[in-house]
């Protein structure tokens, strides 16, 4: 399943704005789920440090949108319980991640 890749999906930023804005864009016009997951996974991720731009949050939403119809049509769930089940995921690895990245 796309929550399952997006799991196990990489999320990693690109600092310069203009190219991140460029690939962002692309990935939104062109749609591929896979990619669109990544790249939700990766804002998400900014957004729940904090650390995110009024243009990466706008950029998040359209994403989020697009990528969280799917998964709900997917899952014969509503939109808003499908957004849950993928922030409870994107919440539940950036734990993880951060956890494991902190010494001890």
């Amino acid at each position: 399943s796309i929550i399952a890749y997006m799991r196990n999906a990489q999320a990693s930023w690109i600092a310069d704005n203009k190219k991140r804005k460029q690939l962002y864009y692309e990935i939104a016009k062109n749609g591929d789920l896979r990619e669109l997951s990544c790249m939700c996974k990766t804002l998400m991720c900014r957004e729940a440090q904090g650390k995110i731009s009024n243009s990466d949050k706008q950029m998040l939403q359209r994403a989020q949108r697009k990528l969280i119809s799917e998964i709900a049509s997917a899952l014969d769930e509503t939109y808003e319980v499908a957004l849950a089940k993928v922030a409870d995921e994107v919440k539940n690895v950036w734990i993880v991640e951060s956890s494991q990245s902190v010494p001890a």
